[in-house]
């Protein structure tokens, strides 16, 4: 079957720094994969050339058996949904307002919604736990509230794909919950989900396979136990790591040691 995203021997460059260095990559349809690694280690970038927002210097990226760099922005977007970090809107449109704006990939040449669209949006307003939200201008929600937003501006758009650059970022701990098993579902009814994900636990716990990333290469690829080892996340990190057990499911719980630089500052 062919990967639901292929990246081959990709390489990014952000002169003078390469954020992608040869990489190469496959994400099976069906899959969950969180990408890990240190601040520069090409995440974001992955997510940006899987769309199409940045054209790699060389190698080739593929949404299931087409070339990104040969699809249109509205066949994309059919393909995979983005949550970004952070979204700037220029006009206070209010949630549903934004959620709707998943919908221009299925709408005709008018754009105008209809209301199978109207209850498209609304559903996936309620799926986030941010139905109440629906009339509020976006400018006016917390940062958790708008993360809920964008995922359910994601679900609306119906893509088999969906692409998260750190969507906990902004959340409490019991949204943080809340937004990882309403993945869970998503993954259970056969989505896609590629995740950035800098807390180690989180990504550990909920998905099946790791990829971590270092100096826009790859580091490691597989399962929490295979991938979170206190050699490897010192390589990659460049910090003192130990690891331990979650009691109630075993995956590796990553632990902060003190190390020379902390001694050295206390």
């Amino acid at each position: 079957m062919t990967p639901a995203l292929r990246l081959e021997e990709v390489v990014v460059e952000y002169a003078p720094v390469r954020a992608l260095d040869g990489l190469t990559l496959a994400v099976e349809r069906g899959e969950w994969v969180a990408i890990l690694g240190p601040n520069g280690a090409g995440k974001s970038t992955l997510l940006r050339v899987a769309t199409g927002v940045v054209r790699p210097r060389s190698g080739a990226v593929f949404l299931g058996e087409r070339s990104v760099a040969r699809m249109t922005p509205r066949e994309i977007a059919r393909t995979a949904a983005v949550v970004p970090q952070e979204v700037w809107v220029p006009f206070p449109y209010t949630a549903l307002e934004i959620v709707l704006m998943g919908r221009a990939p299925h709408l005709g040449w008018l754009g105008l919604e209809g209301e199978a669209d109207y209850a498209r949006g609304l559903a996936a307003l309620a799926r986030t736990d941010a139905a109440h939200l629906a009339d509020r201008p976006l400018d006016t929600l917390s940062g958790g509230e708008r993360q809920r937003v964008l995922l359910a501006r994601a679900i609306a758009q119906e893509a088999p794909l969906l692409l998260l650059d750190e969507p906990t970022t902004h959340l409490d701990i019991a949204h943080q919950i809340h937004f990882l098993d309403l993945l869970r579902e998503l993954h259970r009814e056969g989505r896609t989900i590629v995740t950035i994900l800098h807390d180690l636990n989180l990504a550990a716990l909920y998905a099946p396979r790791l990829v971590l990333l270092a100096g826009g290469r790859l580091l490691a690829d597989g399962s929490a136990n295979e991938v979170l080892t206190e050699s490897r996340l010192a390589q990659a990190f460049g910090a003192r790591v130990c690891l331990a057990r979650h009691p109630a499911v075993g995956c590796p719980v990553v632990l902060p040691l003190p190390g020379d630089r902390a001694t050295a500052e206390a």
